[in-house]
């Protein structure tokens, strides 16, 4: 081909650029997009059998070594332990609503819309929360998580508008954190080392943690147990302080119901790590002496329940659900939650922590 060839050659690729199609060019296009967008749904079609639904996930999850099974807390009562018995009682209690608040408090919560049986009773009957909220604060986050649903705003909305609030109100009181505290932890991860092989690595978004004081004698055998453990952690996780802080209690949200099965899966995967983990520290001893459960809350909405795990057959654990805690939909439902979350507070402090300090630290 001759220079003058070639150049009109190229000039008339540039015009064909910006020229109208000629129906011969409109076909080959038109055939172009058929064969890219055929591709694009094998492809997507592919990726898609790629991805096990939560559902698939859980059998697959019920027949591996180290995996869970998932079960429901009515049928299997008799199995329970008197720990475990014992705390499901007094959520079930508050979830009646009866005695909540000490009879002093009805005046001051006169704007709340909050029935006559919630308050105790004089005759001694203690209350679920000697610690009442601020009115105000009650109508604030449920007016928070209406708009969060009927404005369909994202996970990290409900974590950062309507459940922080809720745990900061029960584990710090007047923004003062305790032994007993809470870590946002959307990103936190398993450590390799506790991961069933072939899943992924599940994650929660609150835990409720303990925090033993620098230089207490808790904080310094901590160190010194970890020296030895996968990332040198006290958790299942190495994700910020979870390498010091034993994990108490963990939380998974979800926007809606809808989830109800991925918050299943995302709890009981969590849960059977960090039973590995503790049977690890636990260095062969039964794990039960820890007092039989790990706690967990599973959020759907505005709908809050309690879930826990046990020690199961073959490295496996069993996920139990569910006991109902309150809602933010209601003023009183919030005083409900708060109720349950302290009640979980409370067990960490006296049962969960006790146990650990002695059966895991070794301390008197």
């Amino acid at each position: 081909m001759d220079q003058a060839s070639s150049r009109a050659g190229n000039v008339g690729d540039v015009e064909d650029i910006f020229a109208t199609p000629r129906p011969n060019r409109v076909l080959a296009d038109l055939e172009s997009l058929r064969s890219t967008s055929t591709r694009s749904s094998r492809q997507s079609a592919s990726s898609a059998s790629r991805t096990s639904s939560p559902r698939k996930q859980m059998r697959t999850a019920e027949r591996v070594s180290k995996g869970f099974t998932h079960e429901k807390f009515s049928q299997n009562m008799d199995k329970l332990s008197p720990s475990l018995l014992g705390l499901l009682d007094r959520l079930e209690a508050i979830d009646s609503g009866v005695g909540l608040f000490p009879i002093a408090a009805k005046e001051e919560l006169a704007d709340l819309r909050i029935p006559k049986h919630a308050y105790a009773s004089a005759d001694g009957q203690a209350p679920f929360l000697p610690r009442f909220p601020d009115p105000r604060f009650v109508k604030r986050i449920v007016k928070r998580a209406a708009e969060c649903e009927t404005e369909r705003e994202g996970e990290c909305s409900w974590n950062m508008d309507v459940h922080a609030p809720l745990l900061s109100w029960v584990c710090r009181p007047d923004d003062v954190a305790g032994l007993i505290d809470y870590r946002c932890c959307t990103s936190a991860t398993v450590h390799p080392e506790y991961q069933p092989r072939g899943f992924p690595s599940k994650m929660v978004d609150f835990c409720m943690v303990i925090r033993p004081p620098r230089g207490s004698v808790e904080y310094d055998t901590i160190n010194t147990i970890t020296d030895s453990m996968p990332g040198r952690c006290i958790n299942h996780s190495d994700w910020g302080n979870f390498t010091q802080n034993p994990i108490a209690v963990s939380f998974e949200t979800k926007r809606s119901e809808e989830d109800t099965d991925k918050s299943i899966l995302q709890m009981g995967t969590w849960h059977s790590c960090q039973w590995r983990s503790i049977s690890k520290l636990a260095r062969g001893r039964p794990e039960r002496e820890l007092g039989g459960f790990l706690s967990g809350v599973i959020v759907l909405g505005h709908e809050w329940s309690f879930v826990a795990s046990v020690p199961g057959p073959a490295e496996q654990s069993i996920l139990y659900s569910r006991q109902r805690m309150g809602t933010t939909e209601t003023e009183i439902g919030v005083c409900k939650v708060l109720a349950a979350l302290q009640a979980l507070h409370d067990w960490t402090a006296t049962e969960y922590w006790p146990a650990f300090r002695a059966r895991i630290l070794g301390l008197p």
